[in-house]
Formats: structure tokens, sequence, C-alpha cells
């Protein structure tokens, strides 16, 4: 079984505070904060969403092989979406947009299998609380 880790360090309080993460490997790090505002420093959501992207190119690229097809670039980009509920605050839905070069693929088995990816990705299955809405986009280049 393959296990990864994380480590986040928070010092202050909610508002005035500010944080730091770094992944297992060392390989990303960098600050973290409370959704101060968009764009200014890297939030969990904004992680989760990268993390979903990562996540979806990688299977979406397997699948694409495994079918048959060799992909040539394949790109994600993830909209996390916040909701206010009373006093919470959470994840509504992410909105995944995907574009894949795949010669000799036509669109109709590609929807099948972005989907197929979306479904079968570790990171969306992590997710399955949250609605996530896929736009697919086979690009011949």
């Amino acid at each position: 079984m393959l296990a990864y880790s994380a480590k986040a360090t928070w010092k202050g309080t909610l508002r005035e505070g500010r944080g730091s993460f770094v992944t297992g490997s060392q390989a990303v790090e960098g600050p973290v904060s409370y959704r101060v505002k968009e764009g200014e420093i890297t939030d969990p959501e904004e992680l989760t969403g990268a993390a979903l992207a990562s996540c979806y190119v990688i299977t979406l690229a397997k699948i694409l092989q495994l079918a048959g097809h060799q992909p040539g670039k394949v790109s994600a980009w993830a909209k996390v979406n916040m909701e206010k509920s009373g006093k919470d605050v959470t994840i509504g839905s992410i909105a995944l947009k995907t574009e894949a070069d795949v010669v000799g693929l036509g669109d109709e088995e590609f929807q099948k299998l972005a989907e197929q990816a979306k479904v079968a990705c570790p990171v969306s299955k992590a997710l399955s609380g949250t609605s996530v809405q896929l736009e697919a986009t086979l690009v011949i280049g």
C-alpha cells in the first residue's frame, strides 16, 4: 500500500495568523492562509483544486493509453466554488475543465473516456461528497 503525507503549520489567530505547508516529498511547499483575498496566498481550497486537476490529467492519460490511444498534451483546470451556509463555509462544487490532444480519437469516445477518468481519479473519489462538473474538450493539433 502506498501512503503520502503533507505537513501544515499555523501560527496565530484565524484572521491575523499565517501558515505554511510542505509535501512529504518536499517537492511542493509554500505559505497558506485563511481565505483572505483570491490570488493573495494559497489556501486549502486552492490546493484541493490543484490536487484534483493533477490527479485527473494523470488518470485521463492512463485511461486514454489503456484504450489504445496515444495522448499528446492533457491539461485540466479546477475551479473550487465555495458556499456559505449559516456560519459554515463549504466546498459546494468544483468545475473541472479538461483539454486533451489525442490524434485519431473521436469526440464521442473521448467524452466517455474523460468521464471514466473523473470517476476513476483517486482525488475525485475522496471528494465524492462534492459535485464535480466536467467539461471536456478534444483538441486535435
